[in-house]
């Protein structure tokens, strides 16, 4: 597929003969994935702009030659994402994009090395009962697990708790204790609150609420990153509280970031309206809007939202946009429960990327590695980072 002109027609017709060569068959397969959505009949009215564009693009940088599969899958893989670096900045849903103020070399090879590697993290949490009694989610069984206050605790096939009458009606005469869900690293876990209120845990991430909620509030206390999706209730607003900050709403979707390493507290939305209450200091969000707790200054303020970068983690991604690599790895220990070893200056090592969470660590950080900045090595939990 050489020269300066496209014909998407044509790689359509190559692809369905099964005559592509790597690349074609690449940005064929690419397309659909993560742009095409009406189905695998390979349109070409369809496909031809986006598949232009994207080869024109990749035609300022990427040789003709053929990309050669070698014996070690990983390899492959990599080089592969090497070479749809370009096309995946211009398909906002694409993986592995990684930019960085040094080119890519052409060819670049990864070196065969025995190195270990860590597994993505996955659904894990335990249930603490208002008894005391504790369950660990990811081995329990499905099913009903408790029934406290009138309420069944059930969870189901795809590995979520959810709280539902029992025989019908919640009992107000028991006394109404308070249920904890906390995930480990490597983490995460979604549960239906006894409301309706829908909330997903990040890694290493705590829950606590009551079994059923009474009075005329509903709270919920956190640690670490939630996102919810609170079931609407005009009489009753939802109250979150972290770090003695409270943020208010009557029925949205928004995300709490609070791990106590980290500089700030934000709360980002993505529909309805909350207030967020720090001490003396309040303010009100709209879509597209974070409220920004900054633990040094001590000061609130309300900012624009990068609503995909805070959306990442619940979609299954990590974004990063010019991130310096200790905050990127921050985050990658709390998801594959690594600690990380600098050695050298990583000041300038900043990094934009969108990576799948079901990677591998070391599928990740190969990544990184094609900029030729940085080098890294695993050996057992532990993570080097050296430049």
């Amino acid at each position: 597929m050489a020269g300066s002109e496209f014909d998407a027609k044509a790689l359509i017709k190559k692809y369905k003969e099964g005559i592509c060569s790597d690349e074609e068959k690449l940005l064929v397969e690419h397309w659909y994935e993560n742009i095409n959505d009406s189905g695998f009949d390979l349109d070409e009215q369809l496909a031809e702009h986006d598949l232009a564009s994207v080869w024109t693009r990749l035609q300022t940088d990427i040789t003709d030659k053929p990309l050669q599969k070698t014996k070690h899958t990983i390899s492959y893989i990599l080089r592969i994402a090497a070479v749809i670096l370009l096309c995946a900045f211009l398909c906002g849903g694409a993986y592995y994009f990684i930019s960085y103020n040094k080119p890519l070399k052409e060819n670049n090879e990864i070196a065969d090395k025995p190195m270990d590697d860590v597994a993505p993290g996955g659904n894990k949490a335990t249930l603490k009962l208002a008894n005391g009694s504790i369950i660990v989610l990811d081995k329990a069984g499905n099913g009903v697990l408790a029934e406290e206050s009138g309420l069944k605790i059930t969870k189901t096939e795809d590995g979520k708790v959810v709280y539902s009458q029992s025989n019908g009606n919640a009992s107000g005469n028991n006394e109404v204790g308070k249920n904890v869900i906390a995930t480990p690293r490597s983490g995460q876990y979604q549960v239906t609150l006894p409301d309706g209120t829908r909330a997903l845990l990040n890694a290493e991430s705590s829950i606590t609420y009551p079994v059923l909620f009474a009075g005329n509030e509903r709270r919920v206390d956190i640690n670490g990153e939630v996102y919810f999706e609170v079931a609407k209730d005009k009489k009753r607003p939802f109250r979150v509280f972290v770090d003695n900050m409270k943020v208010e709403v009557l029925g949205t979707h928004f995300n709490v970031s609070a791990y106590k390493e980290d500089k700030d507290i934000s709360t980002t939305l993505f529909e309805g309206s909350l207030d967020v209450i720090k001490g003396a200091d309040r303010t009100r969000l709209v879509p597209g809007r974070l409220a920004r707790w900054n633990k040094k200054k001590e000061n609130l303020e309300n900012l624009p939202a990068d609503l995909e970068e805070a959306m990442a983690w619940k979609n299954g991604d990590f974004v990063f946009n010019k991130e310096n690599i200790q905050l990127i790895m921050v985050k990658l220990s709390r998801w594959y429960d690594v600690t990380v070893v600098y050695k050298g200056n990583m000041s300038g090592l900043n990094f934009s990327a969108k990576i799948s969470r079901k990677s591998t660590i070391s599928e990740v950080l190969e990544l990184f590695q094609l900029t030729e900045s940085m080098k890294y090595n695993i050996k057992g939990r532990e993570v080097t980072i050296s430049n």
